[in-house]
């Protein structure tokens, strides 16, 4: 089946990782077809045109626009994530599949209320938390949890990198660096560590010299309720390029050694004993893993999605804790956290006509 899809968002994100990387190969294969644009931004929307060239698809400055003239299976929402509720709210409403980039939504009871609508529509939703899925880390999480390590006790991340360059545009955001790139880092390090995370600790600063005027470096703690404990170390405004994308130091204690991931090299420590193993965790990796596994949801050969939102909920939860842990400088109890958005979540009018 060729799934029809609406593109919501054709910034660097939506440009870089959707029209030149993942959905070409995906579109000269018969599996979907781009039905729309949507990108309010005229230089943005005629960059796209112009790359797709003569078979592109006609381009919308808004969703309601583009819902009026087409009639697309599934969105891809790459909007900014401000947006992320109105556009997921639409789209479900006219049972349409969502396919989302994270994070969900600004804040955690917004996220609530997407679900809501998903399980109302009855449609399918997952989350591109991609750098989970880079061939690396996959390795890294399947040698954890095949117990290279033995029973994890610890696990640590550093991902640092000056970012000021390239997000300029999230300035005046509160939390930039753990929003928007630390986030991955939390969901890897909850998944390897198991269980749902219990507390988390967030020491967060702003840097005067930053571009950022929010808190773009963080040390964040967190334990999860199996007992592991969690810490990342990550930032956007260090001056050396510490530990960039693609490049992070993440590694796991366990009862029988240590397991090291450091700029794509991969080890086993045991004592002053180390032994390299493969970091290739065999093929697609990142959004073209996740987004294909989504296909392979929506045509039902994949009973789930590994990314689905539910799924997403802990990660959320964690990260949006997070933050009101640096706001208020006291550690924060996460799952009464998300218990106090899902009841600040709206209520869906039992009047709402979900139709497919």
């Amino acid at each position: 089946m060729t799934h029809h899809f609406l593109l919501l968002g054709a910034g660097a994100h939506g440009f870089n990782t959707y029209l030149l990387d993942v959905l070409p190969p995906l579109i000269a294969s018969g599996r979907i077809r781009l039905s729309g644009i949507v990108e309010p931004d005229p230089t943005a929307q005629a960059r796209a045109l112009a790359t797709l060239g003569p078979d592109a698809p006609p381009a919308f400055v808004d969703l309601p626009s583009a819902l009026a003239s087409t009639a697309p299976h599934a969105l891809i929402v790459c909007s900014p994530y401000s947006a992320h509720e109105a556009d997921c709210r639409l789209g479900a409403s006219l049972g349409l599949h969502l396919f989302i980039e994270k994070p969900v939504c600004g804040d955690l009871t917004a996220v609530c209320r997407v679900i809501q609508w998903v399980d109302a529509a009855g449609v399918k939703a997952a989350v591109n938390m991609s750098a989970r899925y880079e061939s690396e880390k996959l390795a890294f999480t399947q040698a954890v949890l095949s117990g290279a390590a033995g029973r994890v006790e610890y696990l640590f991340a550093r991902s640092s990198w000056n970012h000021e360059a390239n997000a300029r545009f999230r300035a005046s955001t509160p939390h930039p660096y753990l929003t928007e790139a630390g986030v991955h880092a939390l969901d890897l390090l909850r998944i390897c560590a198991g269980g749902r995370p219990r507390r988390v600790f967030n020491l967060a600063w702003p840097s005067p010299e930053s571009v950022f005027q929010g808190c773009a470096s963080s040390v964040v703690s967190f334990e999860m309720d199996n007992g592991v404990c969690c810490v990342l170390e990550g930032s956007w405004s260090v001056r050396a390029a510490l530990a960039p994308w693609r490049d992070e130091y993440i590694r796991a204690d366990g009862s029988s050694g240590s397991l090291l991931l450091d700029r794509r090299q991969l080890c086993t420590l045991q004592g002053s004993s180390i032994t390299p193993m493969p970091c290739d965790s065999g093929g697609p990796s990142g959004t073209t893993r996740l987004f294909t596994a989504f296909l392979d949801w929506l045509d039902g050969s994949l009973p789930s999605h590994p990314t689905g939102i539910h799924s997403n909920l802990d990660c959320m939860a964690l990260l949006f804790a997070a933050n009101a842990s640096a706001e208020s400088g006291q550690a924060v109890d996460v799952p009464a956290f998300l218990a106090t958005a899902q009841a600040a979540a709206s209520v869906i009018p039992q009047d709402t006509n979900f139709s497919r």
